[in-house]
């Protein structure tokens, strides 16, 4: 188990062409299950808060509580 959260948030443009062509969203939030694509930063955002508050992280800084 591990201390602080993996997951990330960031835009699809960090990909390579082959991987960026995968997602039709602009912004993407990663974590162990997968990736999902949304149209705002500030919507990934909030789904990686969520899921940190579900997994027993602080929401904002991803340490474990």
């Amino acid at each position: 188990m591990t201390d602080r959260d993996t997951s990330s948030v960031f835009h699809r443009e960090m990909l390579d062409a082959d991987h960026s062509r995968n997602f039709s969203k602009p912004w993407l939030f990663e974590n162990h299950f997968g990736i999902q694509g949304f149209d705002s930063e500030d919507e990934a955002c909030a789904m990686q808060r969520r899921y940190r508050a579900a997994n027993g992280f602080d929401p904002i800084t991803g340490k474990r509580l």
